[in-house]
């Protein structure tokens, strides 16, 4: 676990709140400007960077490379297992500007293509050690995330499962391990992800921004907003149990008892 001494552990369903921006116009731009402000503070500390796919790709854009450098390690929170640059997350992470000028402002990169010959439990290994390497060296550093949101409640590479799988689901994603490969089955056409687990999300980042961006996910944000929701049915409702959690999105949220409306631009 994190060795940090100032973070307490977050149990379940304990009450937080969640900060929640609303832009119409531009949330991607809105939400590079949350994470800037992270950036800036931890520009004289470790920190892991740790980047969700999809939509997610078009925040990082957002980001000024004076505020990356040798100290930032980027990788990315989940991956389709396949070398195909059109499928794997970190190939397409790659091709954006935002690599070539983290690239050329010094940082390091956890690769996450599965190399030859490697199956997706080795791969997945590798990238759990990885993170756990990262943290030995790093016992102070911090851990930013950046999360998505698909409109059946998924988040990262952690999909739903029904409640007669509801503990294959803990099972998966609250055991020991940070990363794991597994099968997701009819879940989504990619079926082989590897990606972090709800422990890393809970136990290791420090904070976590969630992008969700289009009307097609109006009704599950709501879902996700409940936290007494079960979390197999909606894994995104993590964000209840993680230290420090804002949510950057285009749609219209009421503010509530656990959640706090920063900005408002409707």
């Amino acid at each position: 676990m994190n060795s940090k001494n100032n973070m307490e552990e977050n149990t379940s369903h304990t009450k937080r709140n969640i900060g929640v921006v609303i832009d119409t116009e531009n949330p991607a731009e809105r939400a590079g400007i949350v994470l800037e402000n992270w950036l800036e503070h931890a520009q004289h500390t470790p920190l892991l960077f740790l980047v969700s796919g999809g939509s997610s790709l078009e925040v990082v854009q957002n980001i000024s490379p004076e505020l990356l450098g040798s100290h930032v390690t980027i990788g990315v929170l989940d991956e389709r297992f396949s070398t195909d640059p059109s499928v794997n997350n970190y190939m397409q992470l790659q091709e954006t500007r935002f690599a070539e000028y983290a690239t050329d402002a010094g940082v390091s990169w956890i690769g996450s293509v599965p190399r030859e010959g490697e199956s997706l439990g080795v791969c997945a290994a590798r990238l759990d050690a990885t993170l756990k390497g990262w943290r030995e060296e790093n016992p102070t550093g911090l851990v930013i995330a950046l999360m998505g949101m698909g409109s059946d409640g998924h988040t990262a590479g952690i999909f739903p499962y029904p409640e007669n799988e509801a503990e294959e689901y803990a099972a998966l994603f609250e055991q020991s391990e940070w990363y794991i490969g597994h099968d997701v089955g009819d879940k989504h056409e990619y079926t082989l992800r590897m990606t972090v687990t709800n422990t890393f999300l809970k136990y290791e980042v420090d904070q976590a921004l969630m992008y969700v961006s289009g009307d097609s996910k109006r009704e599950m944000l709501a879902q996700v907003l409940d936290m007494y929701g079960a979390r197999h049915e909606a894994p995104a409702r993590i964000i209840h149990d993680m230290r420090n959690v804002t949510i950057v999105t285009n749609i219209g949220v009421e503010e509530g008892e656990d959640v706090s409306l920063v900005v408002n631009n409707e």
